[in-house]
């Protein structure tokens, strides 16, 4: 198999929705993915086919020893808005954004149904469901740069309990955008 390079920075592959793969194909890029993973430990923990230049809806999620792949993946449900963390992309190296992301979320892929929910998860578990949704942006052609979160002007001064501004229904003195 070719070996593949890892695409860095805005590369039109990375914002090009990517092309549903057959299960068998899905499988063998894959483990080109695992490899690049490996490759690129301790930074990598997710990768997603069109990161190495295959325009094909395959990701690989490895916070632990077991990898989750996920293979023409399309995520139905999206709920518990959790606090932006920062988070970071093998393809834009040295560049942390803040990326809204869910607690729980439904997806559907090649081997089925998955229900992702981080209440009372484990750090792991968390990790992986953000992961997730960062690698399902990536195949729907998104990249943390177009969807990370941008600064709010406020223009009034606003108080500590009342909401913030920026839309996140939670209080000013505790939004992710207040700091």
């Amino acid at each position: 198999m070719a070996k593949y390079k890892l695409i860095k920075h805005d590369h039109d592959l990375l914002h090009k929705p990517c092309e549903s793969v057959t299960r068998w194909r899905g499988k063998r890029i894959a483990k080109m993915l695992i490899r690049e993973i490996e490759r690129n430990k301790p930074t990598a923990i997710g990768m997603s086919a069109n990161q190495i230049g295959l325009p094909y809806r395959v990701a690989v999620i490895q916070v632990n020893s077991d990898p989750i792949i996920l293979i023409n993946p399309e995520i139905s449900t999206k709920e518990n808005p959790i606090k932006a963390t920062n988070e970071g992309c093998l393809s834009y190296p040295d560049q942390e954004k803040k990326v809204p992301r869910y607690g729980k979320i439904i997806l559907s892929h090649a081997d089925g149904i998955m229900i992702r929910d981080t209440e009372n998860s484990s750090w792991d578990e968390r990790l992986e469901t953000i992961a997730i949704q960062h690698e399902i942006d990536h195949l729907d052609g998104i990249t943390i740069m177009d969807k990370c979160l941008k600064p709010v002007k406020v223009e009034t001064t606003t108080g500590r309990n009342a909401p913030c501004p920026c839309g996140s229904q939670q209080k000013y003195k505790k939004c992710c955008m207040a700091h």
